[in-house]
């Protein structure tokens, strides 16, 4: 089971994305338990997650997220959607460059 993390400014917009990306799973049969939270909550989330995906919105926060993850768990994964893959909501897309990061591990 891969445990992923969407994250945005408040967990909002990202939740269309999540739909995508569970469906995309769910067609590829891979067990997935995915989060789509706000900056603010995600200390909340991280326990046992395998990878942390950054809207674009939020990508001048990056930095922090990653010392916040390594603060957690420094093999924690860390991807940023592309602006036009989040803008056309292309969970498939987003879900195969996140198996992707995850195989590079």
């Amino acid at each position: 089971m891969i445990k992923a993390i969407l994250v945005c400014t408040q967990g909002m917009s990202t939740n269309i994305m999540k739909m995508k990306i569970e469906e995309a799973a769910k067609n590829d049969q891979k067990e997935l338990d995915i989060q789509a939270v706000g900056l603010d909550e995600l200390d909340t989330y991280l326990k046992g997650t395998d990878i942390v995906i950054l809207g674009p919105q939020i990508k001048y926060a990056e930095k922090m997220i990653r010392e916040q993850l390594d603060k957690v768990d420094s093999q924690i994964l860390m991807m940023c959607m592309e602006p036009a893959d989040f803008g056309l909501m292309r969970g498939t897309v987003v879900y195969q460059k996140m198996l992707d990061c995850l195989k590079q591990q």
